[in-house]
């Protein structure tokens, strides 16, 4: 839980508020747990919840991928630990072409780069050639269910593509309505990927990519207006996910001009509103960040920005009748994944507090300290983050990608513009294994006012089975358009 704030805390904390102002984002020694108390509505140790009626589905095997075949050798492992690389060596390199693979320069995985703005045949008007392809979010799965098909969205004209994640071959313009979509892949068919109206509608619809037939699976605009009878808008607000197996979902519902008019949970399997929330307090009407499913389909979780409605992350079981506050300082960068058990968790970073990036299960409040990010706080060095809790055919692990370094005397720390794995561990020191640097350029003084800086951040995500990350890099380059998206392809079990 919340640990009390030292004065010598105090710079880091507003420090890191800056950081992550423009999206939002602990405490103590690693693998510390304690358990929920007095925040919560109701025990959550206490609840009744059903075992998921489901086994989580087995994920296709990855395929290999052709770009890296043949890169690793037989002895190669991952560097684990917290190294401290000089930055200003890798500043210099020049951005690699198109399809060039080679060695990280420290950790010696096979990093490439997959996308060329000129690979698309045709380019609206509003995405200029050369411009801003990138992974859109860390909380959303980039990859289908063989990790064949990756997704990619440009930032200038809101469209979304579809590329060959083994050959980094462009394939096609997705045909959706463009913006925030929230597409979401199937678990197990690699050509199924669902997606919702720019900013929701009241309809989830389903994408075949290999014939581009487009099916409704989801249409709400008779059943939710008997609910919320203004009701205009079904969605996630972009971060959320369904259930593991897809069967699940959690939804908020908005007016036209946005307002909230509750949650819902939809089966898809049965296509039914299985419950639904009509708050009724004045802090629960106000709008949240995001709602999402846990990934086995047990809990719902509501985030809300700092100062407004509750002013916190809270966790709800799926009929809405029990809930609790799982972080009472607003919404911060954060994902929901599975630990080393396959419990839900939710992972995230106390920037409130003492920094630390911590996971807390959800079944029943168990906090965990994992790592700490306020490293030397007598030099007010902090850093901001992103989290992809995604692998959950890998349980245990979720990948973090940092940014916006900030320090008075520019001393760097470990974790400076990295992109690592974090094992979800209750021991002492979990394991750390360092994958890539981001090679990114924070302050983005070039960037076009209209799109801002929010794009130089790495949003890292990973595959299913932690085989493949992407991120977006403007690769040494003082941009905030010039951006395309580099992967990292590890060997099978390389994470373990």
């Amino acid at each position: 839980m919340a640990k009390n704030l030292s004065s010598s805390n105090l710079l880091v904390v507003l420090l890191a508020a800056l950081l992550v102002a423009s999206c939002g984002g602990g405490g103590g020694s690693s693998g510390t747990a304690s358990s929920a108390s007095s925040e919560s509505a109701s025990s959550p140790a206490s609840w009744s919840l059903p075992a998921p009626a489901w086994s989580p589905p087995s994920v296709p095997a990855t395929n290999p991928g052709k770009i890296c075949d043949q890169f690793y050798s037989p002895s190669f492992v991952l560097k684990a630990g917290e190294t401290n690389e000089p930055l200003s060596t890798l500043s210099t390199l020049s951005k690699p072409n198109k399809a060039q693979i080679f060695p990280e320069p420290v950790y010696g995985t096979c990093l490439g780069r997959v996308t060329d703005s000129n690979d698309i045949p045709v380019v609206g008007p509003a995405t200029p050639a050369g411009e801003g392809l990138v992974n859109d979010y860390s909380m959303r799965q980039a990859f289908n269910a063989d990790s064949t098909k990756l997704l990619v969205y440009a930032i200038n004209g809101g469209n979304w593509y579809l590329y060959d994640a083994t050959t980094f071959d462009f394939i096609e313009n997705l045909p959706l309505s463009g913006g925030d979509n929230e597409p979401q892949w199937d678990a197990t068919n690699p050509n199924l990927l669902y997606w919702l109206p720019t900013n929701g509608g009241l309809v989830v619809n389903q994408l075949d990519v290999s014939t581009n037939q487009n099916t409704v699976i989801g249409d709400f605009t008779a059943r939710v207006p008997k609910i919320w009878p203004n009701a205009q808008h079904v969605w996630t607000r972009s971060k959320g996910s369904p259930s593991y197996n897809r069967q699940y979902w959690a939804f908020k519902v908005g007016d036209a001009n946005f307002n909230l008019l509750g949650f819902m949970v939809w089966d898809k399997v049965h296509d039914q509103i299985v419950s639904t929330f009509t708050p009724t307090t004045a802090a629960d009407q106000v709008d949240p960040d995001w709602i999402g499913m846990s990934p086995s389909g047990n809990f719902v979780l509501v985030a809300w920005d700092a100062g407004a409605g509750p002013g916190d992350t809270e966790v709800f079981t799926p009929d809405f009748k029990n809930r609790y506050s799982l972080y009472s300082a607003g919404a911060e960068h954060g994902d929901i994944a599975l630990d080393v058990n396959g419990d839900d968790v939710y992972v995230s970073i106390d920037y409130a507090n003492t920094g630390d990036i911590y996971m807390r299960r959800l079944k029943d409040g168990v906090l965990v300290d994992l790592v700490p990010t306020y490293l030397d706080p007598s030099v007010s060095w902090t850093t901001a983050l992103h989290i992809s809790g995604k692998a959950f055919a890998k349980p245990g692990w979720a990948l973090i990608s940092t940014y916006g370094a900030s320090s008075t005397n520019n001393e760097q720390q470990w974790i400076e513009k990295k992109v690592f794995a974090l094992q979800l561990t209750y021991n002492q020191n979990p394991t750390i294994y360092e994958i890539t640097h981001t090679f990114q350029v924070d302050s983005a003084v070039g960037a076009d006012p209209s799109i801002g800086t929010y794009y130089t951040e790495p949003h890292a995500s990973v595959n299913w089975d932690f085989t493949k990350v992407v991120w977006s890099s403007n690769w040494n380059v003082d941009s905030g358009i010039n951006l395309d998206d580099y992967m990292v392809q590890l060997p099978a079990g390389a994470v373990k």
